[in-house]
């Protein structure tokens, strides 16, 4: 089957709502690139309805580009369009992203459990991305850490992967993980743990 890429007006894509990847980073040096040389690897595209009587398309992969795009002010951007299922665009996204070595293990995490919650099981998700069966289990537990917890600290994000691993040691009590989540980044974050398990 032949691949067919076509430019789509930047106006008319969107980022994906479900990318694991929260943050495409500083795209300066890459919109300056695309700049120079354009867009040599085309975005990964499905429809998503209209919008204004226009089509719109929701990025799979490309999110970067498509940020570097808009900086280096592209009007339009070679995109590959293809139908797929909510469950398929969340397998590329993470499969994409576990790929790349930038990509927090919170992020992954989210996106194991978004696709826990498309009924995908631990054994297909840790096959599909190339990871083992107790590493994914891993990463859910992770995932499960509730979001009034992740937010008792600005620096919960750049949590280490055994320090998210140590908050989610106490799953059930939230107050527990909010307390060490609370000493995310500092000194007293062993200690609290230790106090914790005691």
């Amino acid at each position: 089957m032949a691949i067919t890429i076509v430019d789509i007006p930047v106006s008319q894509l969107e980022p994906n709502p479900h990318n694991p990847r929260r943050d495409v980073g500083d795209v300066r040096e890459l919109a300056d690139s695309i700049r120079a040389q354009g867009i040599k690897q085309e975005l990964l595209v499905t429809p998503s309805g209209d919008r204004d009587g226009r089509p719109m398309y929701r990025v799979v992969i490309g999110h970067r580009r498509l940020a570097a795009a808009k900086i280096a002010g592209l009007d339009m951007v070679p995109c590959r369009v293809e139908g797929m299922t909510a469950r398929e665009e969340r397998e590329l996204m993470l499969v994409e992203n576990t790929q790349r070595v930038d990509l927090t293990p919170l992020e992954e995490a989210d996106g194991y459990q978004g696709l826990l919650d498309l009924g995908v099981k631990v054994k297909e998700m840790a096959e599909r991305t190339g990871r083992s069966m107790r590493l994914v289990r891993g990463r859910l537990r992770i995932a499960s850490i509730p979001r009034s917890v992740r937010e008792a600290s600005p620096a919960f994000a750049q949590l280490s992967l055994s320090e998210l691993e140590d908050i989610a040691e106490f799953d059930g009590d939230e107050k527990a993980q909010a307390r060490l989540a609370a000493k995310a980044g500092s000194d007293d974050f062993e200690w609290q743990r230790n106090r914790l398990r005691r």
